[in-house]
């Protein structure tokens, strides 16, 4: 089964929508992304817009052989010519058509690669038919629904139950090639695409499903898929006793890593220093040098280090006796250890400790062996995704999901130090809506704390920094750590956000507001001396403190014209009461 996306350039009713910016990336991005690990046997771009090809080359699953003819790129074209033209082209060069054609448009940016196999692997029960064409129940009651008449009379447009009410969504189509090339006479329309014989499926139930046509449209699906986003965005993971969730507290990560350079009395100084900030965690590395490097790693020297990156994991690759002590070292003070192994017998090590957790670094993430290694262990993972697209992380993440893991992504750059214009973290906002299984974090090499505090109001919830006891100590990663003062702020400080960030989303009137209320508010008040029977005109009111009246500035045009039953001296506050 083949995929034809079709995109033209330019749009009548939403300016440039394709390559509109949606939540987070172009709108036609989409739907590259959804079509990603589908079924499909090959997935074909057919466009004019430059824009819309430029961005496809992300994704090396798209082909886009030709740039769609203007004739068929007008406003006037139809779907079904620009199909048969792209599968022509195919025939012309002498390609084996497939038996089946899905066409996608980025106008439903809700659909997803589960969406797209479910309605492959459904048409595939049913030989019988032609195509599918995907519908949903609308959410309008068909009660309420009317047109109206050249005289602008109302007239009754449905006579339906709410649940007989269906609209093409868009999601998808599908169709059988020979249907679709066939000449025979046009017969009956299924949205812009006519043929016998499509099976209109109800899918996906009770969902609302938004094809894109307007602002409006734009909006709304932009609405549903946040919302979507924060209904499945309320996983956790546990490490030990610590549950890190949307709801609990920053979980800060200090990471000595390398820094103590084989030196225990360090080592366990910056734990004593991290454990007197506040800190809950501390984390270093498991090197086994023969095991993880061969010696070309000699032969190159880090852009943050002067000497070879096997000299500097060489001289501070702990033994496992001195691994075991620094762990007992942090737990006995009631903290979590953390460690990231770098080869599949430092893994193993680490299991053999008794690790709570695997700390897997940017450089990793890729090495499939060692994550699938890691996953059997059922343990949670945190894994940073630096230097890694889209594509690989997803990869990592299937695997992770395959045995159940709990599991962290880091937004990470790995450039040292980080450049406060390259930290993009924009790209959180990718992490959370491509992964919505994930807690998301900041591993960051920037300098100071200020990024993580940006991080945290983009959602991040687990935070890693480089630490060090001292600045003047040597070390790999002394220019990007953090002293034990600047953890230590930074985990109050995060702390304070939390609070701050805590509610329920609603804009509300706090009920401890209502003592500043009483004297903050202003309520009416009378400009000077006033008799029963008086007609209240502007000039006889003005707003002062305290909120003791019944009517506020606000309700001045209510009283103009009222008349009061009482007399009044200046400056009386009016009550509900005196008017009449």
């Amino acid at each position: 089964m083949w995929c034809i996306i079709t995109a033209r350039k330019g749009s009548e009713r939403l300016k440039d929508k394709n390559i509109k910016k949606f939540i987070n990336k172009p709108l036609i991005e989409w739907t590259y992304i959804s079509t990603q690990n589908t079924l499909f046997d090959k997935v074909i771009l057919s466009t004019d817009c430059d824009e819309c090809i430029q961005i496809s080359k992300k994704y090396s699953h798209i082909e886009c052989p030709f740039i769609r003819p203007k004739e068929l790129s007008t406003s006037e074209a139809r779907s079904i010519d620009v199909v048969k033209h792209c599968l022509l082209y195919y025939k012309e060069i002498n390609a084996e058509l497939p038996n089946y054609v899905a066409i996608l448009q980025p106008t439903t940016p809700q659909r997803n690669c589960e969406n797209i196999n479910y309605l492959i692997n459904y048409i595939k029960t049913k030989p019988e038919i032609n195509g599918v064409s995907t519908f949903s129940y609308t959410n309008n009651n068909s009660n309420k629904m009317y047109k109206l008449s050249n005289n602008n009379k109302i007239i009754k447009k449905i006579e339906a139950n709410d649940s007989e009410i269906i609209y093409e969504n868009g999601l998808c189509f599908i169709i059988k090639t020979s249907t679709l090339l066939d000449s025979s006479p046009i017969v009956n329309y299924i949205g812009s695409i006519p043929y016998q014989n499509i099976e209109q499926l109800i899918y996906p139930k009770n969902k609302i499903i938004v094809d894109i046509d307007t602002q409006d449209d734009f909006d709304y699906a932009e609405y549903l898929i946040k919302k979507d986003v924060e209904n499945t965005n309320k996983n956790e993971i546990i490490i030990g006793n610590r549950i890190i969730n949307n709801q609990s507290k920053p979980f800060v990560i200090a990471e000595i890593g390398i820094n103590h350079e084989c030196d225990m009395k360090k080592a366990v100084k910056m734990i004593y220093d991290a454990y007197y900030s506040g800190c809950e965690c501390v984390k270093f590395q498991c090197h086994i040098p023969e095991s993880e490097m061969t010696s070309h790693a000699k032969e190159i020297v880090p852009s943050n280090a002067n000497e070879n990156i096997y000299k500097i994991i060489e001289k501070s690759s702990l033994t496992e006796e001195e691994e075991i002590y620094l762990k007992n070292t942090v737990e006995g003070l009631g903290m979590i250890y953390l460690c990231t192994p770098f080869s599949i017998d430092a893994a193993n090590r680490l299991e053999t400790m008794g690790v709570k957790a695997y700390k897997i670094g940017s450089g990793e993430m890729n090495n499939l062996q060692l994550i699938e290694h890691i996953a059997k262990f059922g343990k949670p993972m945190l894994i940073s995704t630096g230097m890694n697209p889209l594509e690989k992380i997803r990869r990592t993440v299937e695997l992770v999901e395959k045995y159940n893991i709990n599991y962290c992504l880091f937004h990470c750059v790995s450039i040292y130090p980080t450049p406060y214009n390259k930290v993009n973290l924009p790209g959180v906002d990718d992490l959370k809506y491509e992964f919505p299984k994930a807690i998301i974090g900041l591993s960051d090499h920037s300098i100071g704390i200020t990024s993580c505090f940006g991080a945290y109001m983009k959602g991040c919830q687990v935070f890693e920094k480089h630490y060090t006891s001292y600045m003047e100590w040597p070390g790999p990663d002394i220019e990007i750590s953090i002293t034990p003062t600047e953890l230590k702020s930074l985990i109050e400080q995060l702390d304070i956000l939390s609070l701050c960030c805590k509610g329920d989303g609603r804009y509300r009137i706090q009920k401890e507001e209502q003592g500043t209320i009483d004297f903050a508010f202003s309520t009416l008040t009378t400009t000077k001396d006033l008799y029963a029977g008086h007609v209240l005109c502007e000039e006889d009111l003005i707003a002062k403190r305290p909120n003791i009246g019944d009517f506020l500035a606000e309700d001045i045009t209510r009283l103009i014209g009222k008349t009061i039953n009482c007399n009044f001296k200046k400056d009386e506050k009016l009550f509900k009461n005196n008017i009449y």
